[in-house]
């Protein structure tokens, strides 16, 4: 009875490091994605999506936007000047 015992032991064992081993995947994907959200997105705003809880999504759509121009008088004569760092 008590070697039935230990076998049932050794396999709840085997099964908790395989849950853990899954989340601890899991866990690395994870990580995974979220920095590859960084190459592209501002972290403060990362940051806020997650805490949001909101899940990211390609969207196509049309949309009315405002944009602005500005022309700074001398900017192009000025920068051409400048090193390029």
């Amino acid at each position: 009875l008590a070697g039935l015992q230990s076998n049932k032991a050794v396999i709840n064992f085997d099964r908790n490091v395989a849950e853990i081993r899954l989340i601890e995947g899991i866990f690395e994907k994870t990580k995974t994605a979220i920095r590859s959200w960084g190459k592209y997105v501002p972290w403060p705003v990362v940051q806020i999506l997650l805490a949001a809880g909101i899940d990211s999504a390609l969207k196509l759509g049309m949309m009315e936007v405002t944009m602005f121009f500005s022309d700074i008088a001398g900017f192009t004569t000025i920068v051409e000047k400048l090193p390029p760092e």
